[in-house]
């Protein structure tokens, strides 16, 4: 299932993963870099092409999957990021690091089009088992390695987790794929020229 405009409205629990959103987009933009470091919990993740099931779940030319695993249990978290969510799956599942067996399954809210999405296990005491990595996927109108001109640059996304007790930590950085910013660079580049000889 997919996040998109036409989400009706949303129950308590849902307006509480909207406003979590803000909240931590506020944080990750007010958190010097390292940070994260400091924290008690450590999480360490990834995005890039999107793969496996995750493809019927987020219907988009320009879906990417999210993959992350932390060092501690945590209840929830926010993927945060700095251009424009247009679609999401409304799932996350979490996975065994060994046999892959599946855990928690996490419920996913957020704004579209909007800087994040939030997510939590529909039972307030099941929480994603350290080590788990947990996978996901949003999507967006332009491809997240090419140009943008309403965007700063290529694509960055941050983790913000709440953990059993209902701190949060965070940001942390998502590892974008190799080559991602020299080739929005390069679009950046030809739409600058493009722009230029049309004037």
């Amino acid at each position: 299932m997919t996040g998109s405009e036409g989400t009706s409205s949303r129950g308590r629990r849902g307006h509480a993963l909207a406003a979590l959103v803000a909240v931590c987009a506020l944080t990750a933009l007010a958190l010097v870099p390292g940070t994260a470091a400091a924290s008690p919990i450590s999480c360490k993740g990834h995005w890039g092409a999107l793969s496996g099931d995750l493809k019927a779940d987020v219907e988009s030319d320009n879906a990417i999957g999210i993959a992350f695993a932390c060092s501690q249990n945590v209840r929830g978290f926010t993927v945060v990021t700095n251009r424009d969510i247009d679609v999401f799956g409304v799932q996350a599942m979490s996975f065994a690091p060994q046999d892959h067996a599946p855990g928690v399954l996490t419920s996913c809210e957020g704004d579209i089009p909007g800087r994040g999405i939030s997510c939590a296990a529909d039972n307030a005491k099941d929480l994603i088992k350290a080590g788990y990595f947990v996978r996901s996927g949003i999507g967006f109108d332009v491809s997240p390695c090419v140009y943008d001109r309403s965007s700063a640059g290529a694509l960055t996304a941050s983790l913000i987790v709440s953990s059993a007790n209902g701190q949060t930590f965070g940001p942390f950085p998502l590892k974008a794929p190799k080559g991602c910013t020299k080739k929005y660079r390069r679009s950046e580049a030809a739409a600058t020229k493009k722009a230029a000889k049309s004037r």
